[in-house]
């Protein structure tokens, strides 16, 4: 069996998102379930959200899940038009007779950023 050399722990260590990583103007933000609960609770309490699921691709080898969610989201249930479109990355692992969310990465369209068609139709359509 080959060990990982020090470079490759370092390599990982290095490359691997968390919570501590500075963040700059349009970079990720790493927040627990807890944090995004806290940042995002007055804004649920006061305003509607309804995000709809409109493509998935799931993705299973093993006890290993990936989906992704091409969604929109809209400030009321019957609203014509969205505030906003993205796509939900949930990595789902099988443990102890349950599936846990391991992560969830999201991201929504902005400018200079919009969905490619391939995640606005069904896989094979």
């Amino acid at each position: 069996m080959r060990t990982p050399n020090r470079g490759y722990w370092t390599l990982f260590r290095e490359s691997a998102a968390t919570k501590d990583a500075p963040a700059r103007k349009g970079d990720a933000v790493f927040l627990t379930p807890d944090m995004f609960m806290q940042q995002n609770d007055p804004y649920f309490k006061t305003n509607g959200f309804f995000e709809r699921s409109i493509v998935k691709r799931v993705e299973e080898f093993g006890n290993l899940v990936e989906v992704w969610s091409t969604k929109e989201s809209r400030d009321a249930k019957d609203d014509a038009q969205p505030f906003s479109r993205g796509i939900d990355s949930f990595q789902i692992v099988h443990a102890h007779g349950r599936f846990w969310i391991a992560s969830l990465i999201f991201d929504d369209e902005r400018p200079g950023l919009t969905l490619p068609a391939k995640y606005l139709k069904k896989a094979g359509l």
